[in-house]
């Protein structure tokens, strides 16, 4: 899967973007539930596009991540921390998110 980085000024991983045109809310959060360590704490609810920009949490290395669409019709999904600051452990996810078929 491509992912879409979102580095901070020294040039450091703060969080990425996935393309969402072909995959779904659920499939995306199951992504998240298959990296190594992770606990998903909040999945989509039923038509949570109509209501919800961010509609999955997880956690990983007893870190908060998110997932997001901004503005509820973005083209992209946000995966990051919360609040989005620089962490090893991010690389890590977005790992995971680019090996997803």
């Amino acid at each position: 899967m491509k992912t879409y980085d979102i580095q901070g000024p020294n040039g450091r991983l703060l969080a990425f973007e996935i393309g969402n045109t072909f995959t779904s809310r659920r499939r995306v959060c199951a992504i998240a539930a298959n990296i190594p360590g992770a606990k998903v704490t909040r999945a989509p609810k039923v038509f949570s596009w109509l209501r919800e920009s961010s509609f999955c949490e997880f956690i990983v290395d007893e870190q908060l991540f998110e997932i997001e669409e901004p503005f509820g019709d973005s083209g992209r999904y946000w995966i990051g921390p919360v609040p989005p600051r620089f962490l090893d452990v991010t690389e890590k996810v977005r790992d995971v998110f680019r090996s997803a078929k």
